[in-house]
């Protein structure tokens, strides 16, 4: 039998056997046989009669699994199965459509009521004894849901339907169950009703409503916050047109009914603003939208739209055009007043440049006029110099001393009066700059050179360069003077300490040059008045300058766009540090 199954397994199988063996008989129908002939007791008409039964059992047994199986295939697409509870022997049979909702591979898992009331939420476990016991006892069909965790751990809502198989004598032979699974559908309807109440949320912070009047029925529907827009108590069977009507006065009345006719004509969707005033004394400023679209009956029969609250829009729209207007006023007012300012400024100004000419000229006139006797002492002095030979031995030194006094005078005179001369130039702004790509780092080694071999105390400033060397756009000239100031200060305010050291960094953005001496320092307090015209720090009294050096030097390295800054503590020395952005 099993060879024949596998070989032709839709031809109907008749066993011929000479063993009257029963169990033998029954294990091959259970096989696939159709039926089991035992030689000796067969008849002509016994075998046309099994022969034919055979052929109909074997066709109806096939129908019955394709039945079975577009059964099964209907049952997992609509995600649901059946079950048959038996009262008599107590079996509990289920479909393939059962068993892969509750996710078991064998039907051998459940094999009594209880196996199956296994899987049910202890929770849920008295209610649907109670259904299952109530039908046994009513014989009536039962409805209910129950929540079960499968086979893989996931909790399911199902919704199962009994009914009760009755013998011919009304006796209760099983109950038949149909259950689907609810839980998507259960989950949809969660999310439906989630997003209807977030819509209507939506709309009562929007102050936005929703409606819809059905022509045919003169029906009109709206969510609670359209009512509530129109100050109407809950949900009412009203006439939309009609309502306008009441709340509505004059040219918006009109114009509201002429656009929604034109709107029914043309199916076009239309906006309209209007102000109405309530049933409760309220006056409001509505914007209604709406459309035509087609029911599932008759075309363009249903109207929907939307209406929103814009009252508090429109008054703040009318506080920002007051605003506005208030402004605008405002601006004209001020406007005209910085003209008169501005025409005032223009006029200061001018003066402003014409005192900085004068200013500028004065300099110049009164550094030139300075000059002429300031040569002419030079020249007495040389004439008096001439002199002390032959003056009395007794008035020679005094006579020395006083022409050498007067001498150094005149050339700090001198000095003051070029550094004057060059302030002027650069607040003149008439001091030109001629950038070039420039070798700094030797313009650093000649002036240090120069200045060793002028010191007395045989002091030499050191140099150090670190990182990668490359020329900068300077002015040479105004580089040199400016390096030069600087290092002339460090020997004269460090004069019996160590020897003042100059320190190139050249990085990758920047380019920084450390003047440092081991000095008399500067007050902290006067730091900030270093680069100032004519300041001299309070420590220095003995030491000869103009105190216009550091305020040259600022102006030169700015006007080739670099800065100065300095570090200093008194007794401890100064670090004049200038930056290029190179």
């Amino acid at each position: 039998v099993d060879a024949v199954r596998i070989a032709q397994p839709h031809v109907p199988i008749i066993v011929f056997t000479g063993l009257n063996d029963q169990d033998l008989a029954l294990k091959a129908i259970k096989r696939g046989a159709q039926d089991y002939l035992v030689k000796g007791d067969i008849t002509k008409k016994l075998l046309k009669k099994s022969v034919f039964y055979a052929i109909e059992r074997n066709k109806n047994d096939r129908q019955l699994k394709l039945a079975q199986k577009n059964l099964a295939k209907a049952e997992e697409l609509a995600k649901m199965g059946h079950w048959e509870y038996d009262i008599k022997n107590g079996s509990f049979e289920l479909s393939e459509g059962m068993l892969k909702i509750l996710e078991i591979k064998e039907q051998n898992d459940i094999k009594t009521i209880e196996d199956y009331l296994l899987f049910v939420l202890p929770s849920d476990k008295p209610k649907v004894k109670i259904k299952l016991n109530k039908a046994i006892k009513t014989k009536s069909s039962q409805a209910y849901f129950e929540r079960v965790k499968t086979e893989g751990g996931r909790i399911k809502l199902l919704e199962t339907s009994v009914e009760c198989i009755l013998s011919n004598t009304e006796e209760l032979l099983s109950i038949f169950g149909v259950t689907i699974d609810a839980t998507e559908r259960k989950k949809t309807a969660i999310n439906l009703r989630e997003s209807e109440e977030k819509l209507l949320e939506a709309q009562e912070l929007a102050q936005i409503g929703s409606w819809e009047y059905d022509f045919n029925k003169e029906e009109f529907s709206g969510s609670p916050e359209a009512y509530r827009i129109f100050d109407i108590e809950g949900q009412q069977r009203l006439n939309p047109l009609g309502v306008v009507n009441e709340m509505t006065w004059g040219s918006d009345a009109v114009r509201i009914y002429t656009t929604i006719r034109e709107h029914i004509e043309s199916k076009e969707p239309f906006l309209i603003e209007f102000k109405i005033g309530t049933r409760k004394g309220a006056e409001k400023h509505i914007k209604a939208t709406a459309k035509i679209f087609n029911n599932q009956f008759d075309k363009g029969k249903v109207m929907r739209g939307t209406v929103q609250d814009i009252t508090a829009i429109k008054e703040a729209e009318e506080v920002k055009d007051q605003f506005t207007r208030r402004l605008e006023k405002e601006v004209h007012e001020r406007t005209s007043e910085l003209m008169i300012i501005k025409a005032k400024l223009e006029k200061s100004l001018e003066k402003e440049k014409e005192h900085s000419e004068l200013k500028s000229r004065f300099v110049s006139t009164a550094s030139h006029q300075f000059r002429t006797p300031l040569t002419v002492i030079q020249s007495s002095m040389g004439s008096l110099d001439m002199q002390i030979e032959s003056a009395p031995e007794a008035l020679q030194k005094s006579i020395s001393k006083t022409a050498s006094r007067v001498r150094n005078e005149v050339f700090r005179m001198i000095d003051i009066m070029n550094d004057v001369l060059i302030l002027g130039k650069i607040e003149a702004k008439s001091l030109k700059v001629e950038r070039v790509k420039t070798d700094f780092v030797q313009i650093v080694k000649t002036v240090a050179e120069s200045y060793n071999e002028i010191q007395n105390d045989a002091r030499q400033a050191t140099i150090t360069v670190s990182g990668k060397s490359r020329k900068l756009d300077l002015d040479a000239f105004l580089f040199e003077h400016a390096i030069s100031n600087l290092l002339s200060n460090a020997f004269k305010y460090s004069a019996g300490c160590k020897a003042p050291e100059i320190k190139i960094h050249f990085k990758t953005e920047t380019v920084m040059i450390e003047v440092v001496d081991h000095g008399l320092g500067i007050p902290e307090s006067e730091l900030n008045s270093v680069f100032e015209p004519f300041f001299r720090a309070s420590n220095v009294t003995d030491i000869t300058g103009t105190g216009l050096g550091s305020a040259i030097i600022k102006e030169y390295l700015e006007l080739m766009g670099g800065t100065i800054s300095i570090q200093s503590k008194i007794d401890i020395g100064s670090i004049f540090t200038i930056e290029f952005n190179q």
